[in-house]
């Protein structure tokens, strides 16, 4: 229905319905009356609006999404990183601590020998 046929049978039926001082009046009344509605057109173009919108709003988390996939792959990468490094810092410290019982234990078997050295230099010289 368009809006002038709209506009007169709104002003048919507000004349008939009520008491009618003014017929320009009533005109103006019906023309912003019917000019406040929406055309089917607008409508239409506003829910397309609103699709279009809410495809680009999907696309937009979409790509949040791969962005944050991405992140999460850096860390748990450098989380890899971070471990070998102190896998690596334990294998140096225990290879360290062998070193150090093999030397004691080195040295401790050199005294034992100077200590029977010297006993038995003792015992027959």
């Amino acid at each position: 229905m368009t809006f002038e046929i709209l506009e007169e049978v709104l002003e048919k039926d507000l004349e008939e319905a009520v008491e009618v001082k003014n017929k320009e009046a009533l005109k103006r009344y019906v023309k912003i009356l019917v000019s406040s509605f929406s055309s089917r057109s607008d409508i239409i173009e506003l829910k397309t609006d609103i699709k279009i919108l809410a495809e680009t709003m999907k696309q937009g988390f979409e790509l949040m999404e791969k962005r944050f996939e991405a992140i999460d792959k850096r860390f748990e990468e450098m989380n890899k990183r971070i471990d070998q490094r102190f896998e690596d810092m334990n294998k140096r410290f225990d290879d360290m601590a062998k070193m150090f019982r093999t030397i004691t234990w080195l040295i401790g078997i050199g005294f034992v020998v100077m200590n029977a050295l010297i006993v038995i230099f003792k015992f027959l010289g």
